[in-house]
């Protein structure tokens, strides 16, 4: 294949991945080496197959970033504690 005829993995895809990875160079690091292994499955097995596989990668991938961002966002803050105020504990009797 010539530089270009090479095919593009599916636009839709792309734009899935980048709004699920909030680095811009996370998410490009991404794409370039899912760019990669497409092109070699495109070649070497057809398109329908590397599309198939990229969607595949893409899905998994963003699944994994929106889990890790609804976690870092749903997590309970834990309540502001000062290490001088004295803590109640129950007395033994004494006053």
């Amino acid at each position: 294949m010539t530089d270009s005829n090479l095919p593009e993995p599916p636009k839709a895809a792309v734009a899935l991945l980048r709004g699920c990875v909030s680095h811009d160079s996370a998410a490009n690091t991404m794409l370039g080496d899912l760019y990669e292994v497409f092109l070699d499955r495109a070649e070497a097995k057809s398109l329908t197959q590397a599309r198939f596989w990229y969607w595949c990668q893409v899905f998994a991938l963003s699944f994994r970033y929106l889990l890790r961002r609804i976690g870092r966002t749903n997590r309970p803050v834990p309540a502001a504690t000062s290490y001088n105020e004295p803590t109640l504990q129950p007395s033994r009797g004494r006053f």
